[in-house]
């Protein structure tokens, strides 16, 4: 795999994994501990490499992995929204179970976004990281509420989450929020 394939997000953690990696092999410098330099080279490589890991479109991350898409898509609807939020339920109409990522500490679900930028839809928000991620279910007739803030873009968005059956690998973005 060539550099030009890796997503920074990845990059920045392989570079942290080898600069921890060298405090068992390089001497202290000017007095600081070995532990230190390592903390420094992995920040320094995380403050560079993740502004580009988010600034990537994330379709087309997943371009180069198609999926086939789900049978069936389930329903959305918002709830409820006020100025700051709007809450949508995801309600799971098929007979399968929908699988989708959360974060653990939060219980927020991984969300995916695109916004208009020069009259064109990129996407530019996504769980490029990973960590503290785990798998979720929405049961047959069962359902996901989900908060999204209104107030952190400037352009208009859509807002997506990946759900997928497990039982016969499809996978969709499911489109849970637009503003016009």
């Amino acid at each position: 795999m060539d550099q030009t394939t890796i997503p920074s997000g990845l990059l920045s953690h392989i570079l942290l994994a080898q600069a921890v990696r060298q405090k068992q092999v390089v001497a202290g410098h000017r007095g600081r501990s070995v532990n230190n330099i390592a903390m420094r080279l992995a920040l320094l490589f995380f403050l560079i490499f993740s502004p580009l890991a988010l600034s990537q479109d994330w379709r087309k991350m997943y371009e180069q992995y198609p999926e086939d898409p789900l049978d069936s898509i389930p329903k959305v609807s918002v709830v409820t929204k006020d100025a700051d939020f709007a809450t949508v339920r995801v309600i799971n109409d098929t007979p399968d179970n929908l699988g989708y990522a959360q974060y653990e500490e939060s219980s927020v679900p991984s969300l995916y976004w695109e916004e208009q930028i020069s009259g064109k839809w990129q996407g530019t928000d996504w769980p490029w990281c990973g960590t503290g991620l785990s798998g979720k279910v929405i049961a047959p007739k069962g359902h996901l509420d989900i908060k999204i803030p209104l107030t952190q873009k400037s352009n208009p968005f859509k807002v997506f989450i990946r759900l997928s059956n497990g039982n016969t690998k499809k996978a969709s973005f499911v489109l849970l929020y637009e503003t016009k």
